[in-house]
């Protein structure tokens, strides 16, 4: 399943952008000249388990030993974290980057021959490769990106990497510096397809808590709001 959808850009837009990376760049040279400290530099904290990954397309996984339990049976198992698509330039956390989700799609029958399928996928959000708040919170390039039409602070801008809740019929992926960003996994394929933000008819007009807590009896959601 194809992700959403983006628009191509005028040559004036690929201009503006262009001249937003180097001043960014530019700011990153200036302010960046001196060795990092160990608890916040990139080249040490994403090494090993923690290196970013790539994207992975819905892929087949046979089982290799035992079964799925019948209760799990077209169920799907879905993670939810930070994973830097452009490596750092800046003092750096292990909570900050894109998010992207790792899902797990199970099959529904035991003895159809049917595999699990793992897919991982980022968020597409509107601040989507522009590396978080972090990567663009200098202002006057923040300024100049709004001003350009890359970022809409309206839209959003958050990276979407925190957790997961399943409300309203709806996959939500959540950050507390947002609101509930909505994807789609596709039953058919494993697939995981960016859809958009959601305010909940309205009520939620900036982002809360992503520890909220659900009343089983009547599936209300509670949650704190910034």
């Amino acid at each position: 399943m194809a992700q959403k959808n983006i628009t191509k850009e005028t040559k004036g837009q690929q201009w503006s952008r262009s001249l937003c990376d180097v001043l960014e760049n530019a700011v990153d040279r200036h302010f960046n000249r001196y060795p990092l400290h160990t608890s916040v530099d990139p080249a040490l904290l994403l090494v090993g388990n923690f290196v970013p990954v790539d994207e992975m397309p819905p892929t087949p996984c046979p089982i290799v030993k035992g079964s799925i339990p019948e209760c799990l049976r077209g169920g799907a198992y879905i993670h939810n974290g930070p994973n830097p698509r452009q490596y750092p330039r800046d003092p750096h956390h292990l909570f900050d980057g894109d998010g992207m989700l790792h899902s797990l799609l199970l099959p529904r029958g035991d003895s159809d021959g049917s595999h699990a399928v793992l897919c991982s996928r980022y968020s597409r959000t509107e601040i989507f490769g522009l590396g978080g708040l972090r990567g663009t919170a200098r202002v006057g390039v923040v300024l100049n990106r709004v001003l350009a039409g890359q970022m809409d602070p309206t839209e959003g801008m958050g990276p979407a990497r925190t957790s997961v809740s399943f409300f309203l019929e709806n996959i939500f992926v959540l950050g507390e510096a947002d609101r509930p960003f909505t994807v789609y996994l596709s039953p058919e394929d494993g697939d995981l397809l960016s859809k958009e933000r959601r305010d909940l008819g309205g009520k939620l007009a900036k982002g809360g808590s992503v520890n909220h807590k659900q009343d089983r009896g009547s599936g209300e959601i509670f949650t704190k709001q910034d």
